[in-house]
């Protein structure tokens, strides 16, 4: 509502805000420089750009990440830039080689909304909609999609907002 503070909505008023440092799309030199300078400066997190093409490329770029930027969380953004084939092998490598990596964003394009379901129930890494969310209506669709219970598989992993107490 209006009256309140998005902060009091969400809960979060005696949360601390982390941010990170975007590592965008480069070289295995340019990628392992930003990461080093954002760990020499404190950050703990590094947002790094893939799914631009070449996923063996991205898997050198995030273990040349990984060692410049020892104990940063990875966040990887694909801008949909995945096929469900690629996105499944790099999640499969990332287990396999024990990447550092807390979320993938928007994995495949926003209206394969099959693939994004299949890669989240994967539960490997946390899968988080961007580009298939532009209103409140695609948020709540995306996380109805993505969460449908059956028996034989666990629930996965998502992260909600708590539910505000004030009320009107």
């Amino acid at each position: 509502h209006e009256k309140y503070p998005l902060w009091s909505l969400v809960g979060a008023a005696d949360q601390q805000l982390v941010t990170d440092v975007t590592v965008v799309a480069g070289d295995l030199d340019h990628a392992a420089r930003m990461a080093r300078n954002a760990f020499e400066n404190r950050f703990t997190t590094v947002k790094i750009k893939v799914g631009r093409g070449d996923l063996d490329a991205d898997c050198k770029r995030l273990e040349a990440i990984a060692e410049a930027a020892p104990g940063c969380r990875m966040v990887l953004d694909a801008n949909g830039g995945y096929k469900i084939d690629e996105a499944l092998e790099l999640l499969d490598w990332i287990t396999r080689e024990k990447v550092p990596v807390d979320l993938l964003e928007q994995p495949v394009q926003p209206e394969d909304e099959e693939s994004m379901a299949r890669l989240t129930a994967c539960n490997q890494v946390p899968i988080c909609a961007d580009e298939s969310c532009r209103s409140v209506a695609d948020v709540h669709r995306s996380c109805l999609l993505y969460t449908t219970d059956r028996a034989a598989r666990p629930r996965p992993r998502i992260l909600r907002a708590r539910r505000s107490r004030h009320r009107r």
